[in-house]
Formats: structure tokens, C-alpha cells, sequence
């Protein structure tokens, strides 16, 4: 599976990656070792495409765009490039593009700057998720013009351009290539998703009892992956160690930090004005997706009156996905192939490595294969400062500038 450039100009950062990936490992070379370790295991990309970034230079020239680069207020950057008419040779390119695709469509950004290593913009910019289901061409052709203008849009908006002018870079130079994806998942009725989905990093900021930093760390959710990235309820673990599950000690910290609810493509929205992420988007409860084949290898339900958990999805208790079965490997061996992962790119990128990837599972009596798709291959920052931080066993509080009730990652403020 190969990746398709549309347009002239580069692929971006998000795109190099994509392709940097398949390069690697998806060719015939590349699958020989994920084969003799995992098979019948399957690893691949999703069906990609890149709107390479002549086709964003050529559209905010001609529309004369560039002009929001003074405006403050995202609502009215986004509210120009909505307004403002494709060109003829990028509304061409994505008719012949949607003509040719009929599953939902992940519209992500892929800057040139974007997954540099000495300054990465992950999460600053916009991806778009499109059920792609209308019968009406042109209602599908609307929904992807207005999320390719919104991913545009989001060159603009004031947090990238903050991080580029904190770090010295000129926001008239950026440059939006677009990588347009299969969305990974499956369709549950209404919802569409995948069963696993998240982020696994090389190295781990924040190691507990006998892990190392370099031994890794995952965050795994269930649904899009959505939740994974921006840090909301999920499972972390290192796949060298994955029965050391710090957040599993105390049920209280389970019942807090598990999760409860999953991200899902709304594939009823099929037909809405495309203005934000979360327009096509729903978060459901465990409940609603409950006959899912999945939930008795991810789900628990913690029984209040005996507390004890118990797995699967029970009544009369509070559910919440621990993954035993994944993070253990009992139904595939999830843990060895994210270490294999994040070693064989480490070694191949020369630095940390942040992988973001999606799993579908098919089960048949031989067991459950795992379809493994990586969506994205990026470096990890890692900064190190020449002095130790020592924090006192007292400290008078009335002289604290910063206090925060959750733990931030390495840096200087």
C-alpha cells in the first residue's frame, strides 16, 4: 500500500513520517522480520494520501489569505478560510481523490515544520474525521472541502503561531501539506471505531519502582485515539513491564483514571456543516457498545459492596477498561510488539521515538489477529538541563508562583 502525493511541494512532517515508516517496513524487506516474530499478525499503514504544500501556497496566495497572520481570533481565521473559494486545481484534485474513496476519512495536518525534532508541533493543529458515508457526492466533496480549509485554517490559529515565535520561527514560512487517511475501525451500528488505539513513547518521563526511562511507555485506549493524545482517561503501562500498573493499586486511583467512555466517528453525522473536530465526533458510554467481542478481554467492573474487580462488563458495579488481556498479552502479544516497535525506530531515527498507532482484532476459534496500523512516526523531544531539582520535604506555600495537582513533563518555564 503505498502512499499517494497530490499536488506539487512537499509532504510535510506528518506525511515523511508515514512514508519514512513504509519505506522501512512495509516493503517486502521490511515484513520479513514482523513476520518471523508476529505472525499471523498483521502490521500496516492506513490508506494515505498527501495534499502536497503547493496546493496550500497556491490557495492562500490567490485568496489572499496570507493576511491572518495579524488576527487574534481563531473563530474568524477559520471563518476566512471557509468563506473563501478552492482553486480549480485543488477542487479538481479532490474530486478525482473522493471519487475513488468510500470508507470515513481521517483530514490531518502534516506542516512542513511539524514533527521536527527540535520543536515539534504535536497537537497544535487540526485533524478532521468524516463519516464519508452520504449518498449525495457532493454533500461528501462539501464535508472534505470544509475540513481540508479548517486543517489549512490551523497554520494560522494563535497557539502554533505563539510556539513558532517562542521559538524563533517565521510563521509567513510555514507551509500545510494534508494527509488524508482511512479512518482505522470498524462500524459497530451507528459508531465507527477501532478496538485499540494510542500513543507509546521510547522514552518514559516518569518511571516507578524499578522501570527505567528508556523502557518505555504506553497510553491505550479503546475507540479513536483521540483520548490517548490529548491525555484523558487512559492505560498506561511500559510493555517491558506491563503488570506494573501503577493507577491499579488502589481502586479509588482505578475508578478515577480508567476509562469509562470511548471516542467514536459518529457515522450518522454524514450530512453536518463542518466547523470543529468534535462536529462528527461522540463520546458513548461502555454500555453502548457492550456486545462488542472485545469488552470481556478489556472491560472490569468493580463490585462496591465486595471491593473486589471482577472482569467483562457486569451489572450492579462500576465499569471502567483495564486491558488485562491486552497489556498480558493473552490475546495477542500486544506488549512484545510496541517494545519491537519503538526499538527497531529508535535505532533507525538515531533518537526517542513517540509512535501514534490503531488495532482492529478479528476473531475466529484459532484466536484473535490483530490488524496493527501505524498512523504516525515521530521523534521525541527530550531536553536535558544541567541542574538538579530538589524539592524540600516542607515548603512555605504562601511563596509558591506555580502549584498544579498533576505532574507536567520536563522543561523550563
Amino acid at each position: 500500500m503505498e502512499i499517494w502525493r497530490i499536488g506539487p511541494g512537499d509532504i510535510g512532517g506528518k506525511g515523511g513520517g508515514v512514508k519514512y515508516f513504509y519505506d522501512k517496513f512495509l516493503t517486502e524487506e521490511g515484513k520479513r522480520e514482523w513476520n518471523e516474530k508476529f505472525n499471523p499478525h498483521i502490521l500496516r499503514i492506513p490508506d494515505s494520501s498527501v495534499l502536497r504544500t503547493g496546493l496550500f501556497k497556491e490557495f492562500v496566495e490567490k485568496r489572499h489569505l496570507l493576511d491572518v497572520i495579524d488576527i487574534d481570533d481563531d473563530e474568524e481565521v477559520k471563518r476566512r478560510f471557509l468563506e473563501a473559494e478552492i482553486t480549480g486545481s485543488l477542487r479538481d484534485r479532490l474530486k478525482a481523490f473522493l471519487e475513488k474513496k468510500t470508507y470515513p476519512l481521517a483530514v490531518r495536518s502534516s506542516a512542513l515544520n511539524e514533527d521536527a525534532q527540535s520543536h515539534p508541533f504535536a497537537g497544535l493543529f487540526k485533524t478532521i474525521l468524516l463519516p464519508n458515508n452520504h449518498p449525495d457526492f457532493k454533500v461528501r466533496f462539501r464535508q472534505l472541502e470544509q475540513a481540508v480549509k479548517i486543517v489549512y485554517a490551523s497554520t494560522y490559529m494563535t497557539n502554533p503561531k505563539q510556539y513558532m515565535a517562542t521559538h524563533g520561527l517565521s510563521i509567513e514560512n510555514e507551509l500545510m501539506a494534508v494527509l488524508i487517511q482511512e479512518v482505522v475501525g470498524f462500524r459497530h451500528g451507528r459508531w465507527f471505531y477501532p478496538h485499540l488505539a494510542g500513543v507509546a513513547q521510547s522514552l518514559n518521563y516518569f518511571p516507578v519502582g524499578y522501570l527505567k526511562p528508556q523502557d518505555g511507555i504506553v497510553l491505550l485506549v479503546m475507540g479513536l485515539g483521540k483520548g490517548a493524545v490529548d491525555g484523558n482517561c487512559v492505560m498506561r503501562f511500559s510493555p517491558s513491564y506491563p503488570n506494573i500498573r501503577p493507577q491499579m493499586q488502589q481502586a479509588k486511583d482505578a475508578l478515577q483514571s480508567c476509562q469509562k467512555e470511548i471516542y467514536v466517528l459518529d457515522m450518522g453525522k454524514n450530512d453536518v456543516e463542518i466547523n470543529d473536530e468534535m462536529d462528527t465526533l461522540a463520546v458513548i458510554p461502555l454500555q453502548e457498545v457492550a456486545d462488542d467481542e472485545v469488552i470481556p478481554f478489556f472491560a472490569s467492573t468493580y463490585s462496591i459492596s465486595e471491593g473486589v474487580f471482577y472482569p467483562g462488563l457486569r451489572k450492579g458495579g462500576i465499569s471502567i477498561l483495564t486491558f488485562d488481556s491486552v497489556a498480558n498479552s493473552e490475546i495477542f502479544p500486544f506488549s512484545e510488539m510496541i517494545k519491537w516497535l519503538l526499538k527497531r525506530n529508535e535505532n533507525l531515527w538515531k533518537v526517542p521515538i513517540d509512535l501514534e498507532f490503531a488495532v482492529n482484532l478479528e476473531f475466529s476459534p484459532r484466536g484473535a489477529k490483530a490488524i496493527f496500523y501505524m498512523l504516525q512516526v515521530r521523534p521525541l523531544v527530550v531536553q536535558r538541563y544541567g541542574s538538579e531539582v530538589k524539592i524540600p520535604d516542607e515548603m512555605d506555600t504562601s511563596k509558591l508562583m506555580i502549584r498544579a495537582t498533576v505532574a507536567m513533563g520536563n522543561g523550563v518555564i
